[in-house]
């Protein structure tokens, strides 16, 4: 379908593989999960803008999950399964949510794989995890206000911390190549092993990129399982 409009209070679980909806909009206050064969867009059907629900809300796509309208739900789960990698790309700054997990994986859902995952959202919220692996997959987060913590692990090869609010991802198990900052609050970020300080240019979200940390006049807080450079 060119767009799949879903309303009302009923759950919605529609995890046929073979589904093929090319934008989603809903309107509901229960859980919704839908599965999709190749890229997906939250956008606008029929008169309803983006994803609204007072619940869980679980995509998986064939191909990149990008977005025109915001996504406000409880908890947000996003998984792409591709054979070279598809993109996370959820850069509406209206989105919000209690929480957030994002997983690129190849097309049998055996491992990680090297895509950018970038995530916009107003006011704070629970990183449940996040998983890209490679040398190119950058991740970046851009919050306006609130606290960001994290309840699982992140691993990525660059990560970007970005807008007002706070990050503390603190979880023993993160692995984080290389970080880079620009906030305007306080940092603290725990790391398994060598971390370093340096560029992160997800060009799926910034063009420019970021460059080493800044985070105003508040404190910043690292902490490596080997070495800081």
């Amino acid at each position: 379908a060119a767009g799949l409009k879903l309303t009302g209070a009923g759950s919605y679980t529609l995890n046929t593989t073979t589904n093929d909806v090319d934008t989603l909009a809903t309107n509901t206050t229960n859980t919704i999960a839908l599965t999709d064969t190749d890229g997906l867009a939250i956008g606008t059907v029929s008169g309803t803008n983006g994803v609204t629900t007072n619940n869980t809300l679980t995509l998986t796509a064939g191909a990149a999950v990008t977005q025109t309208q915001a996504i406000s739900a409880t908890d947000l789960l996003v998984t792409t399964k591709n054979a070279s990698g598809a993109a996370i790309v959820l850069d509406d700054a209206s989105n919000s949510v209690t929480s957030a997990e994002f997983h690129v994986r190849n097309a049998g859902d055996t491992a990680a794989l090297d895509a950018d995952i970038a995530f916009k959202e107003s006011d704070g919220y629970t990183l449940k995890a996040i998983e890209t692996l490679g040398a190119a997959s950058n991740v970046t987060l851009d919050t306006t206000a609130g606290t960001v913590t994290d309840a699982g692990t992140i691993t990525v090869s660059g990560l970007e911390l970005l807008g007002g609010a706070a990050y503390t991802l603190d979880t023993a198990g993160n692995d984080i190549d290389t970080l880079a900052v620009n906030t305007s609050g306080s940092i603290s970020v725990v790391d398994t092993n060598a971390l370093l300080i340096g560029t992160v240019n997800n060009t799926t979200a910034n063009s420019t990129g970021t460059t080493g940390i800044t985070s105003g006049s508040n404190n910043v807080t690292l902490d490596t399982g080997t070495t800081l450079g």
